[in-house]
């Protein structure tokens, strides 16, 4: 079993997994490594922390991995990674910082210290999972001299050569923001086109590529959950349904973050700007999927690989390893037409919950392994599902089925 640290409060469990965090979240991850038959145990603040991986150390049990919460009385968290990291000892432990949304370190300046990845809060069970999965794989590469196989979890910030290709399309219908963020992105060397509502950002993106939208959230006419769920639709006329889409809020509700993804956003970032946390949010979205002016396909007729699966993004998911990879490939093959055949048997019998089901089991499955089409599919499925529009539903599962095909030939 993974052995995990928590630099945190309460109680004390042994284990190779240690973290700190505040009393919600740490309730919550503790619930999910139980899960995973992880060994973990708890510090109340940084002093105890050290002196746990001493212990571990000094009984040949090491911490394999350090959760570390950036914001803690006392210690915080970059100062306990580098209290860590001093120690010859503690080389291989193996630092997540986790981040309050908005208040995003430096990804560089983490990873100078030492920290392997991070995490932004609320803590989401596939996001952990990922994180866990992604950097213990890359220790292991590199332990067997495999440097083809290491990925960066934490995200790389780019120079202005790399951006000045990448067009990104604000939807935002206040003035004064426009300028913020037009001025912001600008300054990094990005090329930014503005529109005032949702029906804009449709029209301008079913006429120009784009590689990232960031939509505000409330706006006249049309919304930005309303021209989310638009732009995935296959049936709109945009040009890349897949397009990372991030939100901009000024909400702070509880559930905000939670009605932005379930409309297909990808992220999302608070009003007003924070430049560092807007970088580093665009910055996630678009590593391994920016396609440069030159290179674009213009004939919408044919579908793009990247549009039938994001190879990069399963890889660096999974560590590069592709021996897992084709496993997985495996596995989704034959377990695909089991699901659909569910999702058919609800249709002819008109079984809302069971149509729902079984559309959102194929988005989950199909999103872990980032196949795009199939996940957007089943995506639009599920909500035209749940919105009881179910006379629509058979011609969208004759396009998922398309898909399917499109996929299996990809992968052989």
């Amino acid at each position: 079993p993974i052995t995990t640290l928590f630099y945190h409060t309460t109680t004390y469990i042994h284990s190779q997994i240690f973290s700190c965090i505040k009393e919600f979240w740490k309730t919550r991850v503790c619930t999910l490594l139980n899960s995973w038959g992880c060994r973990y145990a708890e510090a109340r603040d940084g002093k105890e922390a050290l002196q746990l991986l001493e212990e571990a150390y000094s009984k040949n049990d090491p911490f394999q991995i350090a959760l570390i919460d950036m914001q803690m009385p006392g210690m915080n968290g970059e100062e306990l990674g580098k209290a860590i990291k001093s120690n010859a000892r503690f080389e291989d432990v193996l630092m997540v910082m986790l981040t309050s949304m908005g208040q995003r370190s430096d990804p560089i300046h983490l990873e100078s210290i030492g920290f392997a990845g991070y995490l932004t809060k609320p803590i989401r069970q596939s996001k952990l999972f990922d994180c866990l999965i992604t950097i213990l794989h890359r220790s292991e590469s590199c332990r067997r001299g495999d440097v083809s196989k290491k990925r960066e979890t934490v995200p790389k910030i780019p120079t202005e050569k790399q951006t000045r290709n990448v067009r990104i399309l604000l939807a935002e219908d206040n003035k004064i923001n426009q300028k913020v963020a037009i001025g912001v992105l600008g300054k990094r060397g990005y090329q930014v086109d503005a529109v005032f509502n949702g029906s804009e950002a449709v029209e301008a993106l079913e006429k120009e590529h784009y590689d990232l939208v960031l939509m505000d959230v409330q706006m006249p006419e049309m919304d930005g959950l309303e021209a989310t769920k638009i732009i995935r639709s296959q049936k709109s006329k945009v040009l890349n349904h897949q397009i990372p889409i991030i939100a901009m809020t000024a909400h702070a509700m509880k559930g905000d973050r939670e009605k932005c993804l379930e409309a297909g956003m990808d992220d999302y970032v608070s009003k007003p700007i924070n430049p560092d946390e807007l970088f580093t949010t665009i910055e996630k979205q678009l590593r391994g999927k920016v396609v440069r002016a030159e290179s674009r396909e213009n004939s919408r007729g044919i579908k793009r690989e990247s549009e039938i699966l994001d190879r990069k993004d399963v890889l660096e998911r999974i560590g590069g390893d592709e021996e897992l990879l084709n496993e997985l490939f495996k596995d989704f093959c034959h377990e695909f037409p089991m699901l659909l055949e569910e999702l058919v048997a609800g249709l002819e019998s008109d079984d809302t919950d069971t149509i729902i089901r079984s559309a959102h089991t194929i988005k989950g499955s199909s999103a872990n392994i980032s196949a795009i089409e199939i996940r957007n599919l089943a995506y639009e499925i599920e909500m035209t599902a749940k919105e009881s529009r179910l006379d629509s539903i058979p011609e969208l599962v004759k396009e998922l089925k398309k898909a399917f095909e499109r996929f299996q030939e990809y992968v052989r």
